[in-house]
């Protein structure tokens, strides 16, 4: 018995200081060449500086950086990340906007780990079919996929607004 408490506490401690230190470190490129050549690619600043702390909650950064990071949304994807946020601006559980059934309602980290899975999934798709250019270039893209416009779910047609929006908080979360 002694010893399932001392495997639980050492469990309990090395999970503890995962997520204490997590804030402290910065997001860093991906090992591969090909990807340190895109604008997309660029090592992220710390994401904890007093600047981007302006504008989010630090331990709603820490959560939105943990589903980035689980899913491989580094560099300019990741203000890309921030930016959609931003721009949707969502109640809990809607934060980024993503309304599949699986995310919808649910918490900021389930939303974030699917809004950044798609941008990545997205980028992909875009690098895959050989298009390259700014990164406004790509939000574009993005926002035909992530928010099109005329879909079924926007009866408002508030989803011609998207990519003007994130390319804002984009511009403004940069050089951060």
């Amino acid at each position: 018995m002694k010893k399932i408490l001392i495997l639980f506490a050492v469990i309990f401690l090395v999970i503890f200081a995962r997520f204490t230190f997590l804030g402290s470190e910065e997001i860093s490129v991906q090992n591969n060449p090909s990807k340190t050549e895109s604008w997309a690619f660029k090592e992220t600043r710390n994401s904890q500086t007093p600047e981007l702390l302006k504008y989010f909650d630090e331990k709603e950064l820490r959560v939105v950086k943990t589903a980035a990071v689980r899913n491989g949304c580094d560099g300019d994807l990741f203000i890309i990340l921030l930016a959609i946020w931003k721009a949707e601006n969502g109640r809990p559980g809607c934060e980024f906007g993503v309304m599949h059934p699986k995310a919808w309602d649910t918490n900021l980290d389930t939303q974030a780990g699917w809004a950044a899975a798609t941008v990545v999934k997205n980028f992909n798709r875009w690098s895959e079919n050989g298009i390259s250019g700014e990164a406004h270039l790509f939000i574009e893209f993005l926002g035909s996929k992530y928010c099109p416009v005329g879909a079924e779910n926007d009866p408002n047609g508030l989803n011609k607004h998207w990519i003007k929006n994130v390319t804002y908080w984009y511009e403004k979360l940069k050089n951060v």
